[in-house]
């Protein structure tokens, strides 16, 4: 703000007129910015809340700016985001924000890019034909036939080799009690 000292020929008697400058804006006042802020409150890493909203996401605060967005508050209207009482992070109107993703590096921002038309897959490993049917079996997308559920394959096998052994057993079994009653009957 300027202050301008008066004339007092004029008959202001040595008053000061305030005038305000470029400066003076609600986006460079502290005051004015902080005054009409959304408080937010971080909590963990990854949750973030104001005004009814909670966000779950890698980068709380901004997608906390997207949703109140949506909701309809103004723009620009600034945020400002609290870890207990300690501010943790300020952005200037959630209209900017929208703007920022998280740099690569975690340590800061970086404007938000906009996603390529093209996809993850290269153009050499996408299925020919340009446009067969996604996600069917056959179409080189990755999907394959369901595997029906059942006993997995050889259990039917190792039951009768088992059941086998088993006969075994019993008859043995059976010849060795009858041999053991045979010499309890002798004298």
């Amino acid at each position: 703000m300027l202050i301008v000292k008066a004339n007092p020929a004029t008959g202001d008697r040595g008053a000061q007129k305030q005038t305000k400058s470029w400066w003076d804006g609600p986006q460079n006042n502290r005051h004015a910015r902080t005054s009409k802020a959304i408080r937010a409150e971080l909590i963990g890493p990854d949750t973030c809340t104001a005004l009814g909203l909670t966000i779950n996401s890698s980068s709380p605060v901004l997608a906390l700016r997207r949703a109140l967005i949506e909701a309809g508050h103004d723009p620009a209207t600034s945020l400002e985001a609290y870890r207990g009482e300690t501010l943790g992070l300020r952005i200037r109107s959630i209209g900017d924000g929208g703007r920022l993703e998280i740099n690569g590096e975690g340590t800061g921002f970086r404007r938000r890019r906009q996603p390529d038309a093209t996809g993850m897959i290269p153009r050499s490993q996408q299925p020919a034909g340009g446009g067969g049917a996604a996600n069917v079996p056959g179409s080189g997308t990755g999907w394959a036939h369901e595997t029906p559920l059942g006993p997995p394959p050889g259990v039917a096998q190792a039951d009768r080799l088992m059941d086998a052994q088993d006969a075994k057993d019993r008859a043995e079994l059976i010849e060795r009690e009858a041999r053991f009653k045979a010499m309890e009957g002798k004298p």
